[in-house]
């Protein structure tokens, strides 16, 4: 079925898709062009939703503000691959095989891996997008990540602002064989959480808010005030270069709050700085570390630098970081500063952080709309939330909490100028659909909100 003929729409036209539910897999072959892309949106006030597939060819075209899902309730593989030939969540998804495709705060929930964007697409956005409840769980572990991209050098993939949250698998993936390429992209300002919460009962704790590994050539990553949370801070949250041969290369990773585990597997030039990292209210026990950095023996640690950074731990002061050159793990934070050389600016807090840390991306497509992620380090009952930067006084609003973006919002009113309170008790976790178990999602230690600018 196709959604449009390229015939019946020209470069700088908007496609509108009357409110509704659309079933079907669904293929576009829309073009525009770089100074005037073909738009696709909902109808001004209307909420059509594609209940299955979406597959996008053509180039220079935006997906704007539709729902995809998949509403079969099937979640169960007898196949231990990611392909899930006996089931049909398997294959439904958003594949992007174009050039120049933007898609914009979309919602994509409870479909099989959900966005591909690989080296058929360069220069691919993914901007604003919730995505949640995707994949599907078999003998081996849970399958289906919410975004899973590839690149070639010569163009730039950008996920910058999107919310995703209780995949059976991964958050973010960045991953191929020897003959794919995994260069070139900017990772900024999303928020990752309680991935792989729909599988972890049987399997455990796998919860990656991101995940890049495999070994194809992986250089010039850049992660920028993202939010990558796990519910056990001692468990793996990042993971940079895993079951990889070749070294991450020039990798930059700045301003990121990390609460779990972060892994850098084999990195050359990796520079993080003004990061926090956190195993929350968890022990890291004997032979644990928060950071990890893989150096090989023989290699200065010089060849990466920490430099900023602040690391928060329960239980006995020790290094926050374990590389395969030799540094005790009993270390005092200042002893290995002095053997590193890293992070003479960072510290060491043994405890939680305090207070609350409140992010506010504006929207850069919308005005009167942003999401809000908040670390609630002390678990307060409601934390403020300054939006002058997404509102004017006047104007009416809504905010939801990304558990329910289509319900009742949490707070709403007329804005004034001053902070609007965000309570931190959240709703029910959405439960993926023919599924009947969470575990490990996050509580009140930290929430996401919608920020809306309503009539």
């Amino acid at each position: 079925m196709a959604l449009a003929r390229t015939a019946l729409y020209a470069p700088g036209d908007t496609l509108y898709l009357l409110g509704g539910r659309y079933r079907g897999t669904f293929f576009s072959i829309l073009r525009g062009s770089a100074a005037k892309p073909i738009i696709v949106r909902n109808a001004p006030g209307q909420r059509a939703t594609i209940d299955g597939g979406l597959f996008i060819r053509g180039g220079f075209t935006w997906y704007w503000g539709l729902e995809v899902m998949f509403s079969d309730t099937r979640r169960t593989s007898a196949l231990s691959t990611s392909t899930g030939l006996d089931l049909p969540r398997a294959a439904v998804g958003i594949s992007v095989e174009g050039p120049n495709i933007r898609l914009i705060n979309n919602v994509f929930h409870d479909l099989g891996n959900t966005v591909f964007g690989g080296l058929a697409a360069p220069n691919f956005e993914m901007y604003g997008t919730l995505v949640y409840n995707n994949g599907w769980i078999a003998p081996n572990r849970g399958h289906g990540h919410g975004v899973y991209l590839q690149n070639a050098s010569g163009s730039t993939k950008r996920v910058v602002d999107n919310v995703l949250f209780q995949q059976f698998s991964t958050g973010i993936k960045i991953s191929g064989t020897s003959s794919a390429s995994l260069q070139d992209m900017l990772i900024e300002g999303n928020t990752s959480f309680a991935n792989g919460a729909p599988a972890a009962h049987v399997f455990g704790m796998e919860m990656n808010a991101f995940h890049q590994g495999g070994d194809g050539r992986s250089r010039n990553l850049v992660f920028r005030g993202n939010s990558f949370y796990h519910a056990d801070g001692t468990a793996g949250s990042f993971k940079s270069g895993m079951g990889s041969i070749r070294p991450v290369e020039d990798m930059t990773f700045s301003d990121n709050i990390v609460q779990g585990v972060t892994a850098f597997n084999i990195p050359t030039r990796l520079r993080a700085s003004g990061n926090r990292f956190t195993s929350g209210d968890k022990v890291l026990m004997n032979g644990q570390s928060l950071i990890e950095v893989s150096i090989p023996r023989g290699l200065p640690f010089a060849d990466n630098t920490l430099n900023g950074n602040r690391y928060s731990i329960q239980g006995p002061e020790r290094t926050p970081l374990y590389t395969s050159s030799p540094v005790p793990m009993n270390m005092t934070f200042a002893a290995w500063r002095r053997l590193t050389s890293y992070d003479a600016a960072g510290s060491l807090n043994v405890g939680k952080f305090d207070g609350s840390t409140v992010i506010v991306r504006p929207n850069q497509y919308e005005s009167g709309r942003a999401f809000v992620t908040v670390w609630n380090w002390n678990r307060a009952a409601s934390v403020n939330a300054d939006l002058s930067r997404v509102l004017r006084a006047g104007d009416r609003y809504q905010v939801h909490h990304v558990y329910d973006v289509y319900g009742a919002p949490v707070a709403s009113g007329t804005y004034n100028g001053t902070p609007v309170a965000l309570p931190q008790t959240a709703p029910p976790a959405p439960m993926p659909i023919g599924w009947n178990r969470l575990t490990g999602t996050a509580g009140n230690d930290f929430n996401v909100y919608l920020v809306r600018r309503v009539p």
